[in-house]
């Protein structure tokens, strides 16, 4: 598998859409999830990937994975989103987000999630942030990120419906940088 993971462009911005509706639109399947507001999540994430400026590092970095030359994953630093600034010790307010961190189903479980929160936890390091935050209501992805991270920071109980969870992690830049083994490692 040749995975190449670089900055997104805009050139890139159409198929980083596609992928997002495809992505999210079975992640809600997986999840059982319903579909009333899948549309308009759809939407939303599209709508941050439409207002990229590569210029404009303060609205939000984006990286794409690349397998064999086809788009299969995005993943993005941002400002921290509403859902979190709600559920955060104002102390944190100021710090960011990795999330929009979408892998297609058919290349799910080869690693390519772990090497591209290497390459934005990377950037974080060279932000000299201390803490970034990770959020996910998906209940197979929450799986994930705990295996990965420990236990969330918070967890907010039937947050969306009253079996979808909430989970938000505060994590330690240097703590990451070991999780993920970094190209930053000291």
């Amino acid at each position: 598998m040749n995975l190449i993971i670089r900055d997104m462009t805009t050139a890139d911005i159409e198929c980083v859409c596609k992928l997002l509706e495809d992505v999210i639109t079975e992640t809600y399947k997986i999840n059982n999830l319903k579909n009333d507001d899948l549309y308009e999540f759809i939407a939303e994430k599209k709508h941050g990937i439409k207002e990229f400026n590569g210029n404009d590092k303060c609205k939000g970095i984006y990286k794409c994975a690349f397998c064999n030359g086809i788009l299969v994953g995005i993943g993005g630093i941002y400002p921290l989103c509403k859902d979190i600034l709600l559920n955060i010790d104002d102390q944190y307010k100021n710090e960011l987000e990795i999330g929009s961190l979408y892998i297609h189903v058919d290349y799910q479980k080869k690693g390519i999630a772990k090497e591209l929160m290497a390459k934005l936890v990377n950037e974080i390091v060279m932000m000299n942030k201390e803490y970034f935050f990770l959020d996910c209501g998906y209940k197979s992805s929450q799986l994930y990120w705990e295996r990965i991270l420990g236990a969330p920071y918070k967890r907010l109980e039937s947050y969306f419906d009253a079996n979808e969870h909430y989970l938000i992690w505060k994590i330690e830049t240097k703590e990451a940088k070991r999780i993920f083994k970094t190209e930053n490692d000291e």
